[in-house]
């Protein structure tokens, strides 16, 4: 991989990790939020691949860690949020399931 690539994947990989921070920082991002656990997983794996790329043991260790504990807490959501829509609809009757619990086909 040339020079100017790794830059590349460096900096997008960083500015996406820099983006969801400061999101959250600045009061526009749950950290428990999708967009804020994905850009976690995409930047954080982007300079994985990089630390790999790069036989940067360490920072692999970092990065990938990061990305592997951003993508459990976005299964744990994810499921989270299945079983709360399933509760909501078990509750309502059929008519009123996907205006209250947030749904729609």
């Amino acid at each position: 991989m040339s020079p100017h690539m790794v830059e590349l994947g460096q900096v997008g990989g960083a500015l996406l990790i820099l983006g969801g921070f400061a999101g959250q920082q600045l009061g526009q991002l749950d950290s428990g939020s999708l967009p804020y656990l994905l850009l976690n997983i995409f930047g954080a794996g982007i300079l994985a691949l990089v630390a790999y790329l790069d036989r940067d043991w360490g920072f692999l260790l970092l990065e990938g860690s990061w990305a592997v504990v951003s993508l459990a807490s976005v299964r744990r959501s994810l499921s989270h949020n299945a079983g709360r829509h399933m509760r909501c609809m078990s509750r309502r009757p059929i008519h009123q399931q996907h205006s209250v619990c947030g749904w729609s086909p």
